[in-house]
């Protein structure tokens, strides 16, 4: 971490940052994080321990990944094909937003 120290983080990014896994064999699902945060997983937890996650990789540049087959969970990004792993995720995830938005975009209104 300490090429990241010079940037102010918060508690719970800091935090985080020693929870996330180094690679990504034994990934941690987003409740353990959120356990290991905040003392339980309840929804409103999980998603403050998304948005940490998201800024740690946007705001920080950290690299962090994560893995919906199992073992699913985030980790921290060490090597060329977990970056690839990691990203086919997230493309995974675009795709079926965009196809969710074109769909509500012709949607007739709920009447």
């Amino acid at each position: 971490m300490s090429q990241y120290q010079n940037k102010r983080m918060t508690k719970d990014e800091r935090r985080l940052i020693e929870f996330l896994p180094k690679g990504s064999e034994r990934p941690r699902p987003l409740k353990e994080l959120s356990k290991l945060l905040y003392g339980d997983a309840e929804s409103n937890n999980t998603r403050k321990t998304r948005r940490i996650i998201n800024s740690l990789v946007i705001n920080y540049e950290i690299p962090v990944g994560s893995k919906h087959n199992r073992p699913n969970g985030y980790f921290l990004i060490t090597n060329e094909a977990e970056r690839q792993t990691a990203l086919k995720t997230l493309d995974a995830q675009s795709a079926d937003l965009i196809n969710r938005a074109a769909h509500l975009q012709k949607a007739s209104f709920w009447r």
